[in-house]
């Protein structure tokens, strides 16, 4: 079961608050996982997305970081899921979703967005640093227009955004 503390490595406190800000329409925040590889960030991000789904008023899907070179694939990978969820019937093949700068990508998200203007959209993010290290491999400039746009997402009303990411032993924790 979702609710067994054993999922969640016995961190209840943890699996408490970072439902809350998912379930809070107040809380205007990205719950961000981060853990050493092999930590189980994967489980607890499958398990807060999977209680999602299970809530009536909230429309849960993945962006698929093993695609994403660049920020245009960001923005095409986030639009992609975004419609198989609105239309999964008439759902287009990835290449078929054009976007190649940021304007685009918002101005196609706000108009997708206004057709779940009851709901609230969460997106899980995994690896999002094998996603920001690709992207700085293509283009040092890519890098920042993904961060910033999660982060951009992550304000977004009836937006929620829950990204794992790995912290690598020798570094600091974020505050």
């Amino acid at each position: 079961s979702d609710e067994s503390p054993k999922d969640f490595f016995d961190r209840d406190a943890v699996k408490r608050k970072a439902l809350d800000i998912l379930f809070s329409p107040a809380i205007q925040k990205a719950v961000v996982i981060i853990g050493e590889r092999r930590a189980g960030k994967t489980s607890k991000l499958r398990l807060l997305l999977n209680k999602c789904r299970s809530e009536k008023g909230f429309i849960v899907f993945e962006v698929p970081w093993q695609i994403i070179q660049s920020a245009a694939d960001f923005y095409r990978a986030f639009l992609h899921e975004m419609e198989k969820i609105l239309r999964p019937e008439a759902t287009p093949h990835i290449s078929d979703v054009e976007v190649r700068d940021a304007s685009a990508f918002w101005y196609a998200y706000q108009a997708r967005k206004k057709e779940l203007a009851d709901k609230t959209v969460v997106v899980g993010i995994d690896e999002f640093d094998s996603i920001l290290k690709q992207c700085a491999e293509a283009d040092d400039e890519e890098w920042k227009k993904v961060y910033s746009t999660v982060y951009r997402l992550s304000d977004e009303p009836g937006v929620k955004v829950i990204v794992a990411m790995v912290r690598h032993p020798n570094t600091v924790e974020p505050l």
